[in-house]
């Protein structure tokens, strides 16, 4: 059985080992402009590729690179960050591979998280919203990764990454306003790329590594990877984009200590309810038990059935947050139901129509109701 005999955290890595200053050449081709980060075998710089003539993001580290850049030259484009080129110093003492420079409108996940999702977190009208884009985030990443496991029973190219955490995963702003334009559960273009596969391994080896929040308890060598290891730590993407914060083995333990700490930052004990199952099966202990990438797609999926529910929810935690009549719930929906039906003139029999999906939701126990008025639940 193979055994990567590494370990890591993101402060292990000696900031000395990998020393260069800005306006060194590399390899007589790569000219390091602005140190991009450090973490698993090495860092990253943004470079001048002279021979290419453009900007793109240099990995560079002691050990060899060869088996991520060819693992990562036969991964797909729009799902995983596009190689350029490999290189390495007659004595190996420094490796390396060009990758695409993701600029804006491409930002990794944390960041997206504090410039898009914590700064809005006090508007109860984008709350609901972000829940949203979280799990739409959070199923593309997972079809992402499908391809990188390979198939179930395959022999071969069977691959986990190791490494799934916000700031490996990039996310295109541009094509993500237009995925939250699309109905719920409709085909959306891809804007998610999964970047830095410095800790992929194959199916069945023993990786003792890992970011602390992020990876699985496997992580520590005393169990064999495999695509589980990865649906662990989207487990804990997702939380993060819901709450911030990864969850500790606390929270894990228990499904009624997930619900808590959702509803301090859900402000749907409906949505809260959906996550919470799901998340603890995303994140057992035990590889086996975990729902596998396919089951958790599924599972998301169907944490709201329907475009109209979401608009319902998103419309009751902002606008009519103090509750509503069926009336003035009618109205306050109707901008959002005529996009997305096409709609041109208000009627009655549309506004009726509204009627019958809010007292659906009443039903569902998405809303609740106090007297004449409907309230999210």
């Amino acid at each position: 059985m193979p055994v990567s005999s590494i370990y890591w955290r993101p402060d292990s890595l000696d900031g000395d080992s990998i020393d260069f200053e800005p306006g060194t050449v590399l390899f007589e081709r790569f000219r390091l402009e602005r140190h991009l980060g450090t973490g698993g075998f090495g860092c990253v710089w943004e470079v001048h590729d002279k021979w290419l003539n453009k900007q793109v993001a240099l990995k560079l580290s002691h050990h060899d690179l060869v088996k991520e850049t060819l693992v990562l030259r036969n991964l797909p484009k729009d799902k995983f960050i596009s190689i350029f080129d490999y290189a390495i110093t007659p004595d190996k003492a420094l490796s390396a591979y060009s990758m695409e420079m993701l600029a804006k409108p491409w930002m990794t996940l944390d960041k997206y998280y504090f410039e898009h999702v914590s700064k809005k977190r006090n508007n109860s009208g984008h709350v609901i919203p972000s829940v949203r884009t979280a799990v739409s985030i959070a199923v593309d990443i997972l079809q992402n990764l499908i391809v990188l496991h390979g198939k179930k029973y395959a022999k071969n190219y069977s691959w986990c990454h190791g490494d799934i955490k916000p700031n490996n995963i990039y996310v295109h702003i541009g094509e993500m306003k237009k995925v939250q334009k699309i109905r719920w559960g409709a085909p959306t273009p891809a804007f998610i790329k999964i970047g830095d596969l410095g800790l992929a391994c194959e199916k069945g080896a023993l990786l003792e590594a890992g970011t602390y929040g992020f990876m699985a308890p496997e992580q520590d060598g005393s169990r064999c990877v495999g695509p589980n290891t990865d649906v662990y730590a989207v487990g804990q993407t997702l939380m993060f984009l819901l709450t911030g914060e990864s969850l500790t083995s606390n929270d894990i333990s228990h499904v009624s200590r997930l619900r808590a700490k959702l509803t301090r930052h859900v402000p749907s004990t409906f949505l809260v309810n959906k996550l919470a199952p799901i998340l603890r099966k995303m994140t057992l202990k035990t590889p086996s038990q975990r729902l596998s990438a396919e089951a958790s797609i599924e599972k998301l999926k169907q944490v709201v059935v329907t475009e109209e529910d979401w608009c319902i929810l998103s419309k009751f935690a902002g606008e009519l947050g103090g509750g509503g009549k069926l009336d003035d719930a009618a109205d306050a929906l109707y901008p959002d139901f005529s996009r997305l039906n096409g709609w041109k003139k208000k009627t009655t029999q549309r506004l009726d129509e509204i009627k019958e999906l809010v007292r659906s939701a009443y039903k569902r126990n998405i809303l609740r109701r106090q007297g004449h008025s409907y309230f999210l639940y």
